[in-house]
């Protein structure tokens, strides 16, 4: 677990913002399932030879496209937007000292205000809260594509191009972010790192079975999901090729594996002396495919089971709020002595997480359905802020530090204080916007032209 004790990648470590191949799909029901009296979609067997050219249609139809320059928000819901909006936001308010903030502002407040700061504390965990359900998303999103879209996944043209779609939509500006940061790291903080390093950063190998993390420390989430995208998708290939079985069952099946594989080696790593739940246990790729599991498992369901799943929005969202709330109270110890963080326990390195990624799973069925009448100011910002969330992702941490280092003239300290809160999140949304509009969405882009050559062909 060598290079996850700096306090640096405690803070930074609960990020992922990996943007979905289907973004922001929300229609809970597959485009080929009819109504019928089980509620359970129609089954068919898998054939192995599938033509591209229907991919295309199919492609268009389940919102593959989110990520764009022209956002068509009128054809999606409005839920699974407002979930990521929502982890992003936690993550950099989190990064930005949102408890500090708190602290500052609260204490300097009226006598019935001031005891309030003590409650601050809470906000700590933002950031992991955050990346957590950034997992669920992801796995619930990419696993609906792969089931509905099973060119992907029941021919090895269909699989490459898959991979090549997710290249272009993640790694372009992963490895712009990665130069930045080898950058900051030479002129900012006068440490050059070695080439080798920077080539397992950019290969996303620098915590697969462990974390050695010693910059860019962001990127251990990104390896988290994008291992996930390399490996599911080929499990299920093979799985299909070597049995004939239905898709629809092996999906399930590969997604149960993966599952219990990732919690057992958790489990395993949890019993070696001197881990940590902040770092390896958290951050390292094979204990962390479980989190992404659930939001998989919760896409089956929703594919599978479209009528379930529509009569089950009411209690699972008042149940996954209780179970994620209560998850996140677990992380702290109240007493007469104030709020302290809860020790670093068994269950907190194994269980902990599990039960995170069900309480976040539970709300998918309402988040996917939730299409307000009227959109307002607030519906399309929170559509921006998820529209940009890789590019906040990307940007926030190297411009926290390097406004960290800043002193505004003129203010004293707490006026520097809200100033500096106040200017990162304003200076990392804008810089996001900007990085969106002239380079993400341009490279993004990028996958379609592999789409039309492959439906050429």
């Amino acid at each position: 677990m060598a290079g996850v004790g700096s306090s640096a990648f405690r803070r930074i470590s609960g990020i992922s913002v990996l943007p979905p191949e289907g973004g922001t799909t929300n229609t809970p029901v597959s485009p080929r399932s009819t109504p019928n009296p089980s509620g359970r979609r129609p089954t068919r067997p898998i054939s192995i030879a599938q033509p591209i050219a229907p991919l295309v249609n199919a492609r268009k139809s389940s919102g593959d496209d989110t990520i764009t320059a022209q956002p068509q928000s009128k054809e999606r819901g409005f839920g699974l937007d407002g979930l990521r909006a929502l982890a992003i936001l936690a993550v950099i308010l989190s990064h930005a000292g949102l408890q500090a903030f708190l602290v500052d502002v609260l204490s300097r407040g009226p006598s019935f205000i001031a005891p309030l700061a003590r409650w601050s504390t809470l906000t700590g965990h933002f950031g992991l809260w955050g990346v957590e359900l950034f997992f669920v998303l992801s796995g619930f999103l990419i696993g609906r594509i792969l089931l509905q879209q099973e060119f992907y996944i029941n021919s090895a043209r269909g699989l490459g191009m898959f991979y090549m779609r997710r290249m272009c939509r993640i790694m372009p500006v992963f490895w712009l972010a990665l130069a930045g940061n080898v950058l900051l790291e030479i002129y900012f903080h006068h440490t050059p790192r070695a080439v080798g390093e920077v080539v397992q950063h950019g290969l996303l190998i620098r915590n697969f079975c462990s974390v050695s993390l010693a910059f860019f420390p962001e990127s251990w989430s990104l390896g988290v999901e994008e291992w996930f995208y390399l490996l599911f998708p080929a499990c299920l290939y093979l799985v299909l090729r070597l049995t004939k079985s239905r898709a629809d069952r092996v999906f399930l099946v590969c997604a149960c594996v993966f599952y219990l594989v990732s919690l057992v080696l958790r489990i395993q790593g949890a019993l070696v002396p001197g881990s940590d739940w902040t770092g390896g246990q958290r951050c390292t790729v094979i204990f962390r495919f479980d989190t992404i599991m659930t939001g998989v498992a919760a896409a089956w369901v929703s594919t599978e089971f479209p009528d379930a799943w529509k009569r089950s929005a009411p209690w699972a969202l008042a149940l996954g709020l209780v179970v994620s709330a209560a998850v996140y109270l677990e992380f702290w110890r109240f007493g007469p002595g104030g709020i302290v963080e809860a020790p670093n326990s068994f269950f907190a390195k194994t269980f902990r997480y599990s039960l995170l990624s069900l309480g976040f799973a539970l709300l998918l069925p309402a988040a996917s359905r939730w299409k307000p009448a009227t959109e307002n100011f607030l519906h399309r910002g929170a559509r921006k802020i998820a529209l940009w969330s890789y590019s906040i992702y990307l940007i926030h941490w190297p411009l926290f530090q390097i406004l960290s280092a800043a002193k505004l003239p003129g203010l004293e300290a707490f006026g520097q204080t809200v100033a500096l809160f106040v200017s990162k999140i304003t200076l990392a949304v804008t810089l996001s916007a900007l990085l969106f509009a002239f380079y993400e969405a341009p490279t993004t882009q990028w996958r379609e032209r592999f789409g039309r050559k492959a439906t050429a062909t």
